[in-house]
């Protein structure tokens, strides 16, 4: 009985050896499959990828081809200038045009042409039209100038500009500033408001105000048309032009008038051509 026990439990311990051994080489078979099968996917991957990129590529070789042949197609070849505009030429809009390279009347961007404008000092509003198939027209509005500061033209924005021999009203105000006050927080527009005031007042008196003047002292003075000068000194000027006013009636001689210093807290002095010497009188 032990025997029969015995055989069997042999034989079921080779059975059992021979299951474990086929298990193995099962599990290696499924492994080899796997990495066979995992290459494949990497290959194909990489195929995926390679095609990918070259397919991008080729869209954007297509892409500025067609962005070439869009921008130059109807090329602008005639720029119209409406507006009484002095002080930009066709020439510079066609140089602005070049510099931001807008293309032709299908890629030009109005908005972007009409920013560039606006850069320029003297353009104060703009307005851009396409007519069709090869023009631009702009009708343009130029800032004023309000008065010559120096060598340069003070315009109604508050910048100054060359004025690169541009022929401006012989009315403008004529303002001689010493180079370091127009650093010094002067606002010019502001300054030139104040003498456009005094210059109506004098107006009234037939005086003319020919050049207004602050040197190197911040001293004001008045330049009246070939005839006298005015010193309003560094402070109080409204007050002290408002003395001048006053009393300029009760002068004698005036055409002989070389120099009027209002400087004095009660009074003047005058000084005449002929007459090297200073009279003052006070009231």
């Amino acid at each position: 009985m032990a025997k029969k026990m015995a055989v069997r439990n042999k034989q079921k311990k080779e059975q059992g050896d021979s299951f474990w051994i086929k298990s193995e080489k099962k599990i290696s078979a499924d492994n080899k499959d796997e990495e066979i099968s995992g290459g494949s996917r990497g290959f194909k991957i990489a195929f995926r990828l390679l095609g990918t990129v070259i397919g991008i590529f080729s869209l954007v070789l297509v892409t500025i081809q067609a962005r070439q042949l869009w921008s130059n197609t109807w090329p602008v070849k005639s720029v119209l200038i409406i507006g009484d505009a002095t002080h930009i030429s066709e020439a510079e809009i066609r140089k602005i045009m070049a510099s931001e390279d807008m293309g032709g009347m299908l890629s030009i961007d109005l908005v972007e042409l009409h920013e560039q404008l606006l850069i320029h000092p003297w353009i104060k509003a703009a307005t851009i039209r396409k007519q069709w198939p090869e023009t631009l027209s702009f009708e343009l509005e130029e800032f004023k100038a309000v008065a010559r500061i120096n060598d340069k033209l003070l315009l109604e924005s508050g910048l100054s500009v060359k004025n690169g021999g541009i022929d401006i009203n012989a009315n403008l105000l004529r303002v001689v500033v010493d180079e370091s006050r127009i650093g010094n927080n002067l606002n010019l527009l502001e300054l030139v408001d104040k003498v456009g005031v005094m210059k109506s007042k004098l107006a009234v008196h037939h005086l003319e105000l020919k050049i207004f003047e602050i040197d190197e002292t911040n001293n004001w003075f008045i330049h009246i048309h070939e005839r006298f000068k005015i010193n309003l000194g560094r402070q109080q000027q409204q007050s002290r032009m408002e003395r001048f006013f006053t009393v300029f009636a009760a002068i004698d001689n005036k055409l002989q008038l070389e120099h009027i210093d209002l400087r004095y807290r009660n009074g003047l002095s005058v000084k005449y051509k002929q007459d090297s010497s200073s009279s003052k009188s006070r009231s």
